[in-house]
């Protein structure tokens, strides 16, 4: 009787120290999980900021053409005048899909 008893509370137990160790596993699984999830999100956070500091290289390239530098009438009747081109173009193109 004793025999079977000290068995049973040796199995009860190995079963814990089993499931101990298999919540630790998990544990670790998850840790890893985050550290790695971690270590990608700041390499996309560093490759957001090459992309950015690429993006303002870039406009700093750009230049202003020169018949707009310091005359703001100019650009607000050139973009006026692009507005109204388009409108004319949609509206030709509107036209021709309703007669097709």
């Amino acid at each position: 009787m004793k025999k079977e008893k000290e068995l049973v509370e040796r199995e009860v137990e190995i079963r814990k120290k089993e499931e101990v160790e298999k919540e630790r596993l998990e544990k670790t699984k998850k840790d890893e999980g985050k550290k790695m999830l971690n270590e990608i999100m700041r390499e996309q956070q560093r490759k957001m900021k090459e992309i950015e500091a690429q993006i303002e290289a870039m406009t700093k390239e750009v230049k202003t053409p020169t018949m707009f530098f310091g005359v703001s009438w100019k650009v607000k009747s050139f973009v006026k005048e692009c507005r109204k081109y388009v409108e004319m173009k949609m509206k030709e193109k509107t036209v021709e899909d309703q007669i097709l």
